[in-house]
């Protein structure tokens, strides 16, 4: 099947960076479930510090779950994280997450974060990996946050709804996945 070579190959690239990842496919879903748990940290700082999966899932935790959906190189992946994260420290404008109706992957998985525009996935030239690097960036301001180093999240990050499609639209050039 298409969407699972192709699963495969972006996961491959993406352990490749961040090698504390997992991909499942459940044998109880349907084959457009995969499902990828990943500690958001980059190879490069693992190997600085010679680090081991434990020392990134502290109080801070880089722990992500990703639900990659059939179309998930037009739609892009559902990120969750950062259930250490106390939303009332942060400002509105930066807030870039989605609450799920299900209280159940909230509090298994943490917060929705949103990752991109609708837009802006199509571009990407793998997904899943761009997906997780954004949410690394994500997770390392809101950790500054609640660490009180800084009041507001330091990341390029587009407006919410109409606004920020009218901002990626207008910056796109500058997003597009290089090899």
């Amino acid at each position: 099947m298409k969407y699972s070579r192709d699963v495969q190959n972006d996961f491959t690239e993406l352990k490749g960076t961040y090698p504390f990842s997992t991909l499942t496919f459940p044998l109880c879903c349907r084959p457009e479930c995969a499902l990828i748990r990943v500690v958001a940290v980059n190879k490069i700082l693992v190997d600085a510090v010679n680090g081991v999966e434990t020392d990134f899932l502290g109080e801070y935790s880089k722990e992500l779950y990703l639900k990659v959906p059939v179309d998930y190189k037009e739609n892009g992946c559902y990120v969750y994280g950062a259930r250490w994260l106390d939303i009332t420290k942060l400002n509105f404008q930066d807030i870039h997450l989605v609450r799920e109706k299900s209280i159940t992957e909230n509090t298994i998985w943490g917060y929705k974060l949103c990752v991109g525009t609708p837009e802006s996935f199509a571009l990407m030239q793998n997904v899943i990996l761009e997906n997780v690097r954004t949410a690394e960036h994500m997770l390392i301001g809101y950790e500054h946050i609640m660490r009180g180093e800084t009041k507001s999240l330091d990341i390029i990050a587009y407006d919410h709804g109409d606004a920020g499609r009218k901002q990626f639209k207008k910056n796109k050039h500058r997003f597009i996945s290089k090899k």
